[in-house]
């Protein structure tokens, strides 16, 4: 590395001269670049210097490794008498490649990409996507290990459809709240009408009771008419009941009709609470027939030993309403006193 003393080159002198060639002793490190099991992944490098002098090294980018650790000598030091290896190991990288496609294979979301030691770990899971819903995974496994060649987990969702269900009368007034039903498009659908205390399903409008799911949102809405009902009673003067009560129902606004019924013993005499006849409405409604108990008296016209004369006759009326007969004349015979009633009338 230098020359002391006398010049390398010059001219004898009478006195002696010395020419010294001074060395420094050199030391070797070499670079190596290898796989977690010391397969060679790039061609090593030497490196020379003086003992003691500083020496530097760096790990290369090599494409498909990730460097994790340095063996050996340190990346950085002094030369040695004794020759040096520093060892940049690498470890061998997979990739697993997470796509979002629908059942056409379109993608619903930009693929991701996870990175990592060949035989750790990984791990994916689906994403939320608003209008679909997850159905399978193909390809790689959602959970693996990476391995040496490209993975491709490919999450499939299937696109969705909504089905609102609204419950109205003919005003479009809610009765009820919505239901909302999710399917998957091209699905089928059933809907069915509800039971709404004081009213009656009319007709299905909107998308059809039953159908199929698509990519678009349907309502399918159930009317109902409200109904009234009219209880008809059929009693006596005290408001006694003299038959079963009936209940007609109907849709509000709509006609009803009723009639008096036939009661042995009694005579309809009026209607009283709503009319006999009328439209049914939101609160209910009473008919009341009012009917009066009837009597009869039965007249009859005999002889002395009860043999008729002429054929009785009977007299109908109401109870504690008067009454009034007569005597008949009859060729031959003579009228002398009338019987039955808890009387007895003769004639002097």
């Amino acid at each position: 590395v230098e020359v002391k003393g006398a010049p390398a080159a010059g001219e004898f002198k009478p006195e002696s001269q010395t020419v010294t060639y001074v060395y420094q002793q050199q030391g070797t490190v070499t670079v190596r670049y290898v796989d977690t099991d010391d397969k060679e992944l790039a061609e090593p490098i030497t490196l020379t210097g003086g003992v003691n002098e500083p020496y530097q090294t760096e790990p290369e980018e090599i494409s498909g490794y990730k460097f994790v650790e340095v063996k050996g000598a340190p990346a950085t030091g002094e030369f040695k008498p004794e020759s040096q290896t520093v060892t940049y190991v690498y470890q061998q990288q997979g990739t697993v490649t997470v796509r979002y496609v629908d059942t056409e294979d379109k993608e619903l979301a930009k693929p991701i990409t996870l990175t990592g030691g060949v035989n750790e770990p990984y791990q994916t899971e689906p994403e939320e996507i608003s209008g679909y819903k997850f159905v399978e995974v193909k390809g790689a496994p959602a959970a693996g290990e990476f391995k040496a060649e490209s993975q491709t987990v490919t999450y499939v969702y299937q696109q969705q459809g909504t089905v609102t269900v609204r419950y109205v009368d003919t005003e479009d007034k809610e009765l009820a709240k919505p239901i909302t039903l999710t399917g998957g498009v091209n699905e089928p659908y059933q809907t069915e009408p509800k039971e709404i205390s004081g009213y009656k399903f009319v007709e299905v409008k909107g998308a059809p009771a039953a159908g199929e799911f698509k990519a678009e949102s349907q309502t399918v809405t159930y009317v109902y008419q409200q109904q009234g009902t009219v209880t008809v009673r059929y009693v006596d003067t005290e408001d006694k009941e003299l038959a079963k009560p009936i209940t007609l129902t109907g849709g509000v606004n709509e006609p009803y009709q009723t009639e008096p019924k036939e009661i042995s013993g009694y005579k309809f005499v009026e209607v009283k609470g709503a009319p006999a006849t009328g439209e049914f409405k939101p609160e209910s409604q009473t008919v009341t027939y009012v009917y009066q108990q009837q009597g009869t008296v039965t007249v009859r016209y005999v002889d002395m030993d009860d043999k008729e004369l002429a054929k009785p006759i009977t007299l109908t009326g109401g109870v504690n309403e008067p009454y009034d007969t007569a005597q008949k004349e009859f060729s031959g015979y003579k009228f002398v006193e009338v019987k039955g009633g808890g009387t007895s009338h003769r004639r002097v």
